[in-house]
């Protein structure tokens, strides 16, 4: 984990504020002047670039596709996932511009289904290893055996950019604790205290 906290020529050094990557932009780009009535012009441009492309897209077409599946579509056209992307993404826009409570209420009700389905895979994998469903072949044994992991691989430049884009996906949680301090009241007090 990236703790932002770092020694430079000896003296200790934190983040100058909670928030994440918008804080060294603004340090970098400081003009236009931050003055009352001013649009903050590197946190327009960052908050734009971060959900819209950054965040938002990437969510509303990897929802699009799994409810696709869901119903039965394995091989879903373009078009339609397009489709439900772009109406998803403006239903939780129009949500959070339209009432504030109604999004708290919705990502609230996200979180609990997320928790429940946690728990229900924590208790079906206590349930497997203690023996109560009834023996299946042992597909983890199969899949992550050598002779089958890279049977048939891909040596084309598609094949090596989709496994260096799942690559980085998987290390891209390192800027996390950065915007969860971003929603703590006094990051610099609380957070020497909680590491």
């Amino acid at each position: 984990l990236n703790i932002p906290r770092y020694t430079i020529h000896g003296v200790e050094q934190s983040i100058p504020r909670s928030g994440g990557d918008l804080n060294y932009l603004q340090y970098v780009y400081r003009k236009p002047a931050y003055r009352k009535d001013t649009v903050l012009f590197s946190t327009c441009l960052f908050g734009i670039a971060f959900i819209a492309l950054g965040n938002m897209a990437g969510n509303s077409i990897s929802f699009a596709t799994r409810v696709l599946r869901a119903a039965g579509n394995d091989d879903p056209a373009n078009g339609t996932v397009r489709g439900i992307a772009i109406a998803v993404a403006f239903f939780t826009c129009f949500i959070h511009t339209f009432s504030r409570r109604g999004g708290i209420f919705l990502n609230n009700v996200f979180a609990i289904i997320k928790v429940m389905i946690l728990l229900l895979i924590i208790v079906t994998a206590i349930v497997v290893g203690a023996g109560g469903l009834k023996k299946t072949d042992n597909v983890i044994t199969d899949n992550t055996s050598t002779k089958n992991s890279f049977a048939n691989a891909s040596t084309d430049a598609n094949g090596y950019a989709q496994a260096f884009l799942s690559i980085v996906f998987s290390f891209s949680g390192f800027e996390q604790p950065n915007y969860v301090l971003g929603e703590i009241s006094r990051p610099r007090r609380k957070h020497p205290i909680s590491s």
